[in-house]
């Protein structure tokens, strides 16, 4: 256990310092991986993304998803690779990839404080062509000032552009394109270009995507936000921890309070139960005195101490009952 413990603390987590692309529709991997790789791993590994509510994409501790930790978008279509596991294998497998998929994934492993960033594109770098033959192209309407061409295209993401080529590949002057956005968030683009019969008769819609270079950070940049990241998640388990001490603190204290007033409360009750005992002991002395007075004494030299016994016997008895109530109120 020791030995592993070592290992892990050694070991750093490594993801892709390339985004990741995918199409709608389309499974995807994100790839994690933990060096050196631990035989017996079976520590908790999260996939994090910080733009949504639960973060957690898939939580995974001893062999198990932790449903109730998973975000909803999730559900049913994340996966590890159990078999690779113990070859530091912690990629995440992500099925029927959707528009709202697009971000950046943090694998992270909490027992040794480290992870790494995975950015996903969705759509990303597309080309479609469609290539219009005059005069049997079926997209053609003639008007007095040539031939009017349509394209249309549908299920890009991101949005992407259109524009027209010649036979020769250059460019057609046509106006600004018409988008539509779905409601399953796919686009579809549509276009209309007026052109002139050639000897070639031949015209192309291309329909494209442009890579994201927006998205893509340099490898010191992600280290940069790769250990805000951590010293952030350090300080929120370093508040935690605290938090958890606290409590235990006050819990303990409050034990010692409870066994500190369970022992005085057993001290009070002995010294009743002892209290009770040495009156009875009492009240049988005195009752015995009486009896021996009422013996030997004469009618009267003995009344007025009879009284006087008497007196006390009543006092004892008073005592004696008061005691008896708060015995009795103890249980």
């Amino acid at each position: 256990m020791k030995l592993i413990l070592k290992i892990l603390q050694n070991s750093v987590v490594i993801g892709s310092p390339e985004p990741i692309a995918a199409l709608v529709g389309d499974d995807v991997i994100l790839p994690c991986r933990l060096e050196p790789a631990i035989r017996d791993f079976s520590d908790m590994v999260e996939w994090i993304r910080e733009d949504i509510d639960p973060p957690y994409v898939h939580v995974h501790q001893s062999g198990h998803l932790l449903y109730q930790d998973q975000n909803l978008q999730y559900k049913d279509r994340t996966i590890l690779f159990m078999d690779e596991l113990k070859n530091g294998n912690v990629s995440l497998k992500l099925f029927r990839v959707t528009v709202s998929d697009e971000g950046r994934y943090l694998c992270f492993i909490p027992s040794i404080r480290r992870g790494d960033f995975i950015q996903l594109h969705v759509g990303d770098i597309t080309v479609s062509e469609i290539v219009l033959n005059l005069p049997s192209a079926v997209n053609v309407t003639k008007n007095s000032s040539g031939v009017v061409l349509e394209c249309e295209s549908k299920g890009w993401y991101p949005e992407p552009e259109l524009f027209w080529l010649d036979a020769e590949g250059k460019l057609l002057s046509a106006g600004a394109p018409e988008t539509v956005r779905g409601p399953d968030g796919l686009y579809t683009v549509s276009s209309r270009v007026t052109v002139e019969k050639s000897h070639s008769n031949s015209f192309t819609c291309r329909v494209q995507q442009l890579k994201h270079v927006s998205a893509e950070t340099t490898n010191e940049e992600r280290q940069k936000e790769l250990e805000k990241q951590i010293e952030t998640l350090t300080s929120q388990l370093m508040e935690a921890e605290t938090q958890r001490e606290e409590k235990e603190r006050k819990l303990r204290q409050t034990e010692k309070q409870k066994e500190a007033a369970e022992k005085k409360k057993n001290e009070y009750q002995q010294l009743l139960i002892q209290s009770y005992r040495d009156l009875i002991v009492r009240r049988t002395e005195l009752e015995k005195r009486l009896n021996e007075a009422k013996d030997s004494w004469n009618i009267f030299t003995k009344h007025n101490k009879i009284n006087q016994i008497d007196e006390e016997i009543d006092k004892i008895k008073r005592i004696f009952d008061a005691i008896h109530r708060a015995l009795v109120s103890q249980y």
